[in-house]
């Protein structure tokens, strides 16, 4: 039987010892790591908390740096008493006048601003007058739990979180679709006879809205981002959505005009089966959620679906006409080029474009005449956003209207005596347009979601005193063209007192309506 030499006994033992400590090592470094895991989670929380209470205090009025800052912070942070970390002493290069601890964290919350591309900085953008974000540091210790295996000490659990403030309100730019919901023959142009006299006989669609979040929804969409890049989106699409969502909503009114949807859709035919964009219907300031709370109206959207899938010339309705008494009658055509457009929070609208042009000859008998008279009135173009310069107010909106150009004009006309047996002239007065000063205006709520706010009187100036004239072959400007101009004015009074309110349009400027729900004033929300 053999035997261990007497200098190999105690080996076993050495090497036990070795494993032990390397087992034990390991299992203090997991402990450890688990531990800083858990902390790190619990600053996080307190972290991301803490960033919101105080870009709520910031929009508050509290001032950054002051005593009720940081007794704002403090008590933003005593709810985290449950941490298993502890604050040591206030991190180096932390400032006193922004930072508080108690005995188990410290936090510091520092006013900045978010950039263009939505990241913190304390720099002020240009433009920017006051503090829109904070960022807060949450910060702890652990101690290691055998620390007397690799020393003692501790270590640091550090996250951090950005808040930001942000008002959001919604409006709708626009001035034809009161006139569409109401003009038989407008509205048999844009979705048929048979499909338009369902809308017009129908109570439920006239009132009925869906919000834009049920509809995201009901679409796949989480965000205004993915809400306006969906896909392969028809009108068919859009309308089966908006069912869905009246459907939900389970009252009398809403489920009758989600019926009429589902009709309406199988009226449509293969109208229903065109590509549409919501993105021609919605400008949404991009990164933020809250213009998803807007509601839109049935109507709008459907029109609206329909002249964004038709594209440039969205809708052309023939045979209107305006009479003018004793002097004849002019045959309008009216196009609609773009739908009615909701704007939310940075998203700018585009009012609805479009333009009529008349067509036919006046004049007075036995004296002058025009003859093959060609008048085209462009419709006012202008870009609307929410003016964010002024103080958020939950009772008011300001949208500032900038880019905007009256209505532009441009008459051709040939001008015959005698009867019509002379040819004098030939007319052109090209199409001038004159640029307006950006300028705010007031939207009460909720006062304008039913009434609108336009922006300029809807008066068209014409005039023929500078235009191009062909008088017998020579180019001259002289008493006769001058003696037209009382004429051609009136055709702009009629333009624009007679014909074009009739349909619901406004020339000279946009009317803008607010969106439900109500504005949000300094409302926090987590941005990094």
């Amino acid at each position: 039987m053999s035997t261990r030499p007497s200098e190999e006994r105690g080996a076993v033992a050495i090497v036990v010892a070795i494993v032990a400590v390397l087992i034990l090592g390991a299992a203090a470094f997991t402990v450890d790591l688990g531990m800083q895991r858990v902390v790190r989670t619990d600053m996080q929380s307190t972290a991301d908390t803490a960033s919101l209470d105080m870009a709520r205090a910031l929009a508050n009025g509290v001032v950054p740096g002051s005593s009720g800052w940081t007794q704002a912070l403090s008590s933003s942070i005593s709810g985290d008493s449950t941490t298993l970390g502890h604050a040591d002493a206030l991190p180096a290069g932390w400032d006193s006048s922004t930072s508080v601890c108690n005995a188990k964290l410290c936090a510091q919350a520092t006013p900045g601003y978010l950039d263009a591309d939505s990241q913190f900085t304390t720099t002020p953008p240009a433009g920017a007058s006051s503090y829109n974000a904070v960022r807060v540091t949450a910060a702890a210790a652990v101690d290691r739990e055998l620390g007397s295996v690799f020393g003692s000490g501790s270590l640091p659990a550090t996250r951090t979180a950005v808040a930001a403030t942000q008002s959001g309100a919604c409006y709708q730019v626009g001035s034809f679709a009161l006139g569409v919901a109401t003009n038989p023959s407008i509205l048999a142009a844009i979705v048929g006879d048979t499909a338009a006299a369902r809308v017009l006989d129908s109570n439920g669609l006239a009132t009925a809205s869906v919000s834009l979040l049920g509809l995201a929804a009901q679409l796949g969409a989480v965000t205004p981002e993915q809400l306006l890049a969906i896909p392969n989106l028809t009108i068919g699409s859009v309308l089966t959505a908006s069912a869905a969502v009246l459907t939900r909503a389970g009252d009398t009114s809403s489920v009758n005009a989600a019926d009429q949807l589902l009709q309406l859709k199988t009226d449509l035919g293969s109208l229903a089966s065109t590509p549409t964009h919501l993105g021609q219907l919605l400008a949404l300031g991009q990164g933020d959620t809250s213009a998803l709370d807007a509601d839109i109206d049935v109507l709008d959207l459907v029109t609206g679906s329909v002249i964004a899938a038709n594209g440039v010339n969205g809708v052309s309705v023939p045979g209107l006409t305006l009479v003018v008494p004793t002097l004849g009658t002019l045959t309008a055509k009216l196009y609609l080029t773009a739908p009615p457009v909701i704007g939310c929070n940075g998203g700018d609208a585009t009012s609805a474009e479009g333009y009529i042009e008349l067509t036919g000859s006046l004049g007075v008998p036995l004296l002058a005449s025009l003859k093959n008279v060609s008048l085209t009135v462009s419709l006012a173009n202008a870009s609307e956003t929410l003016d964010l310069s002024r103080q958020c107010d939950p009772h008011i909106m300001w949208v500032s209207v900038f880019d905007q150009t009256l209505a532009s004009v441009r008459l051709k006309a040939n001008v015959y005596a005698l009867a019509g047996l002379l040819k004098l002239a030939t007319i052109d007065t090209g199409a001038p347009s004159t640029a307006v000063a950006p300028v705010s205006y007031p939207l009460a709520v909720p006062a304008t979601y039913a009434t609108p706010v336009t922006t300029s009187d809807g008066h068209i100036g014409l005039s023929v005193s500078n235009a191009d004239v062909t008088v017998l072959g020579m180019l001259d400007v002289g008493a006769l063209v001058a003696g037209l101009d009382p004429l051609v004015q009136s055709l702009g009074e009629l333009l624009t007192d007679a014909l074009l309110p009739a349909l619901g349009i406004t020339t000279a400027g946009a009317d803008l309506w607010a969106v439900p729900p109500t504005p949000e004033c300094g409302v926090p929300h987590l941005a990094g």
